[in-house]
C-alpha cells in the first residue's frame, strides 16, 4: 500500500501525485475562548487569534499563496504536536477536517466558518 504524506518528497525520482483533496479547517479547543461561542468567524477576527501551525506542508503553503498573515505563535513540526497545543489552549490550529474529525464528533474541538 502506498504511504500518504502532506509534504511533498525531496527526491528527484519520487514522484508527487495528489490522492484526494479536503477541506482545511480552523479548530479551537478552549470554550472559554471568545470565538468557541461563535459559528462564524470574520478575516479580521482570526487575524488577532493566536494560531499553531506546521513548518511546513499543503496548508502552510496553501496560507502563504493566498497572502493571509496570521498571528502565528508556535510552529510545530508534527499534526500531533499541533493537535496538543490546541487541546491545551495555546491556540486555534489549521486542520484538514479528516484529521480532526474524531475531536470534532467527540466535542472537544469546535471549527467556526470563516466569513469575509
Amino acid at each position: 500500500m502506498p504511504s500518504r504524506t502532506t509534504i511533498a518528497p525531496a527526491h528527484p525520482e519520487i514522484i508527487e501525485e495528489p490522492i484526494a483533496s479536503e477541506e482545511i479547517i480552523a479548530v479551537v479547543v478552549l470554550l472559554s475562548h471568545a470565538l468557541a461561542s461563535k459559528k462564524d468567524w470574520t478575516e479580521s477576527e482570526l487575524a488577532k487569534v493566536p494560531f499553531i501551525m506546521n513548518t511546513e506542508g499543503h496548508i502552510t503553503d496553501k496560507i502563504k499563496k493566498l497572502g493571509l498573515h496570521l498571528n502565528v505563535v508556535m510552529w510545530c513540526e508534527s499534526i500531533d504536536l499541533i493537535k496538543t497545543a490546541v487541546q491545551a489552549g495555546l491556540g486555534v490550529g489549521l486542520f484538514y477536517r479528516g484529521s480532526a474529525e474524531a475531536g470534532l464528533r467527540q466535542g472537544y474541538f469546535k471549527a467556526p466558518r470563516c466569513r469575509g
